[in-house]
């Protein structure tokens, strides 16, 4: 079992919420899919420090396709980057699930959590009360970043874009551990829909132009090119993360 001990550190805090990503993959008894080995290990220079992209992707009942992927300073394994790109089944209707997080100066700078609606009645009454509870609960620790200009919206109204405030990473960590807890719940419940239903075909569709988007936005940014170079960083947004189906 993962560690219940908080954090102390930034970079604790970004391992903390990998065991508690890890907790959440156990209990919707998730299986683990083999990766080609140019997606699950990437080495590139990040600030100066030499720094490993590690991946992992898994699968089963409701969801489709979730990725996990930690940034890991190679010198000290210290965890300086999260990411969780978590794909429902069509039918399922659930949303989709991303949360990201980077370190800057050994300060939690960048926090973006978000459940994507891929149908807007259940994202109304299943996920939308999730993400005003983990605003509500990181406001005190948390300073609000504005929303990016992006080229295609891929963030819900209710997305929460923040850093830490000094001292108050523990309770901001606290605080996403809680709704991962509540996504583990909704992802657990029994949702058995029509796979030919038009609402189900919409939510696919939702999904995929969703990935559209966010090859787009990423493309644009060029952030994980500076990183690790434009071909691979490619191949790894466009064929791999984001792919769509």
């Amino acid at each position: 079992m993962p560690s219940q001990t908080l954090p102390r550190t930034p970079s604790e805090s970004i391992s903390w919420l990998h065991e508690q990503t890890l907790v959440m993959v156990g209990k919707l008894t998730l299986r683990e899919k083999v990766i080609p080995s140019c997606y699950s290990l990437m080495r590139g220079t990040l600030c100066g420090h030499a720094i490993t992209l590690h991946t992992h992707r898994f699968t089963g009942s409701v969801v489709r396709c979730l990725t996990l992927a930690s940034v890991r300073k190679q010198k000290t394994s210290e965890m300086c980057g999260l990411a969780l790109i978590g794909l429902p089944t069509a039918s399922s209707l659930l949303p989709i699930v991303k949360m990201e997080l980077r370190l800057a100066s050994d300060a939690l700078s960048w926090v973006s959590i978000d459940l994507f609606p891929t149908d807007p009645s259940l994202f109304a009454s299943h996920a939308t009360p999730i993400l005003a509870s983990l605003r509500d609960r990181v406001s005190p620790h948390g300073t609000a970043h504005p929303r990016p200009t992006q080229r295609v919206d891929t963030l819900s109204p209710l997305a929460l874009l923040c850093q830490a405030s000094v001292g108050q990473e523990a309770a901001l960590t606290q605080a996403i551990g809680v709704f991962l807890q509540q996504v583990t719940t909704l992802f657990d419940r029994s949702h058995n829909e029509d796979t030919s239903s038009e609402r189900t075909q919409r939510a696919w569709q939702a999904q995929r132009d969703w990935l559209r988007g966010e090859q787009i936005n990423r493309r644009e940014s060029r952030a994980m090119s500076t990183v690790f170079g434009e071909p691979a960083a490619e191949r790894y947004l466009q064929d791999f993360l984001f792919n769509v189906p």
